[in-house]
């Protein structure tokens, strides 16, 4: 018994050296498994974004705090101003404003799920709107109720609140906003562009020059041009004998060489008796003088 217990454990040489191999192996790796960590520089998670989004998140819980998301509003600059309704304006007339593409999506879901604008201030309602947007938009907000009250403090107008519904001609050179946007053809995008030329020019002398105005498509034009009327006596003209270089600039028509022409001319002959002497200057032609004509005089003394 002894002698086969003893043959079982026995080993040649062979054997022995085999089993050391695999034992040696083994410590090897028990011993790499657990020096690693020793050596290895454990890296520190980073959560200051995570952090971030869950504060924001607590604060949009809070009843006090207000739901704003990150405002990423481009320049103002950028933009065009122009009166405008909430309750009606397009896509296109919102993205002119300056009003983010997301905020656009909000505004026309709203509207769609029968959701009104009442009042100016109703438009901070909407979820993420940045208050320094809606302060910069909030002298061109023309809500239903603004409208109607705009109309009545308004002494001075032409027209009483039924004439606006009537299908009557709209006066282009003493129509306000509201007046504009009544006319079929006509949104707070276009009425915003008619009168921001009407004031750079001084009024309007032909209804023509509607096709002039930048931004404005002549198949829109055509829709509500013979709604329009026309009276040239409210155009303040300018007296070329007195005016200074910065104003006459601004004239309609009128270009640098132009302007220096018709400065420089006076001085060399003293006031001009009568408009079409400008024709004098050698760069002012007929056609160009017809445009100049409807916003110049002379004075007498």
């Amino acid at each position: 018994m002894k002698n086969k217990i003893k043959d079982f454990f026995y080993f040649n040489r062979s054997e022995q050296s085999g089993i050391l191999f695999l034992i040696a192996l083994i410590l090897i790796l028990l011993s790499t498994i657990i020096l690693i960590p020793h050596f290895t520089q454990k890296q520190p998670q980073d959560f200051t974004e995570i952090e971030k989004e869950i504060q924001s998140l607590i604060q949009a819980k809070q009843p006090n705090s207000p739901h704003k998301e990150p405002e990423i509003l481009e320049k103002s600059e950028n933009f065009q101003k122009f009166y405008f309704n909430p309750n009606h304006a397009s896509k296109d007339e919102l993205k002119n404003l300056g009003i983010p593409e997301k905020l656009i999506k909000t505004v026309i879901n709203y509207r769609e799920k029968g959701g009104k604008f009442k009042t100016k201030n109703d438009l901070k309602k909407i979820y993420g709107f940045p208050d320094s947007l809606f302060r910069e938009l909030e002298p061109y907000l023309m809500t239903e109720k603004e409208m109607v009250t705009q109309k009545k403090e308004a002494s001075d107008s032409l027209y009483t609140h039924q004439k606006i519904f009537q299908a009557e001609l709209t006066e282009i050179n003493t129509a306000d906003s509201i007046d504009l946007i009544q006319i079929k053809g006509i949104g707070s995008y276009t009425a915003g562009k008619i009168l921001y030329y009407r004031k750079k020019w001084n009024g309007f002398y032909s209804l023509e020059q509607l096709y002039e105005i930048q931004g404005l498509k002549k198949e829109n034009v055509d829709t509500f041009i013979d709604k329009l009327t026309l009276n040239t006596s409210s155009i303040k003209k300018i007296d070329i004998n007195t005016v200074s270089h910065d104003e006459l600039k601004n004239l309609y028509g009128i270009n640098w060489n132009t302007v220096n022409a018709i400065l420089a001319y006076r001085k060399q002959h003293g006031k001009y008796k009568t408009t079409n002497e400008i024709m004098n200057t050698g760069i002012i032609d007929s056609i160009t003088y017809k445009k100049l004509e409807n916003y110049i005089t002379v004075s007498n003394d």
